[in-house]
């Protein structure tokens, strides 16, 4: 692990302080088990991993995920940036040479998260053949609230089934994971879907369902905002997936669940945090509508050598 010198993080916080005034300039923290890296001025991190087959992260990024985050100083360029972003990369593919041998290439993802705003690092990793695949993005709760459709005559009951909300998790899996670049043939099993719903429940979150003659055609869950620690922007809210069956978008359901979600369980919450696959081409321009706006995004390099 290399130590950061303080007059490099003094510049880091000047440039976050300058690119999106709703980070905490004062955040520093690389993914447990990293090695962190001072390359041509540039902080890099990477932290590789191998997960069970049947896991939630071997779902959306394969068995073998490595994860690259960057933190550039005040005056980095793109060329610094890129020579960072190429030193992380070889040495992804050399730590593949020694993990995971029987992983098929196919099942390994090499991911980069920076903030949105920071140009110069989409440039350098668009560059490398890194492509955008993810967002995180915040709202004021106000602005959501503002832009929420009304519907009339819809009734939002509450659930508590673990079972329901697993088997709507399965068919966000199968679709939302069409449009991003980690995604596997086949989504995570029913039973670890169940696992997960019952630990989202047990956690305090709150799912929310539309019934059309005892059929569940829409839901939605809603839980604490941790998912983007490096937001100052007060107590948050954070959606963790919304589903409608295809018959019957458009009129309003997702909007009427969120705003009873907040109204039961986000009374506290001042923002509200979204994660969507930026190619999904219903969920990207639904969020950016209401007037989400992106503050994380996540690259994905399509192919990584197995090494």
């Amino acid at each position: 692990m290399v130590e950061i010198p303080m007059d490099w993080i003094a510049e880091h916080r000047r440039r976050i302080a300058r690119l999106d005034r709703s980070f905490r300039a004062e955040s520093f923290c690389a993914p447990r088990g990293s090695l962190v890296q001072l390359i041509e001025g540039v902080a890099i991190a990477l932290h590789s991993q191998e997960h069970a087959e049947d896991s939630w992260r071997a779902f959306w990024g394969a068995r073998i995920t490595h994860e690259i985050e960057v933190w550039p100083g005040e005056n980095s360029t793109v060329a610094e940036i890129g020579a960072a972003l190429t030193h992380a990369v070889g040495e992804a593919v050399r730590r593949n040479r020694r993990m995971g041998t029987e992983v098929d290439a196919r099942d390994r993802t090499l991911t980069l998260t920076a903030m949105s705003r920071d140009d110069d690092v989409a440039e350098a990793a668009i560059a490398l053949g890194f492509r955008p695949d993810a967002v995180w993005a915040w709202t004021p709760r106000t602005r959501l609230e503002e832009r929420l459709p009304t519907v009339r005559g819809v009734c939002v009951e509450r659930t508590d089934d673990p079972s329901e909300i697993a088997e709507t998790m399965g068919k966000v899996q199968r679709f939302d994971g069409r449009f991003m670049a980690g995604f596997r043939d086949r989504p995570t099993s029913e039973g670890y879907r169940f696992k997960y719903a019952m630990g989202e429940l047990e956690r305090g979150a709150w799912a929310g369902v539309i019934r059309v003659k005892g059929q569940t055609v829409s839901l939605c869950t809603v839980s604490a905002g941790d998912i983007l620690p490096n937001l100052a922007v007060g107590p948050a809210a954070h959606i963790g997936f919304i589903w409608t069956e295809p018959q019957w978008r458009g009129r309003g359901y997702a909007g009427e669940m969120l705003r009873t979600g907040l109204d039961t369980w986000g009374r506290d919450a001042e923002a509200v945090t979204v994660g969507y696959a930026v190619n999904n081409p219903l969920s990207a321009p639904m969020w950016l509508g209401l007037g989400f706006r992106p503050a994380v995004t996540v690259y994905s390099l399509s192919t990584i050598p197995a090494g």
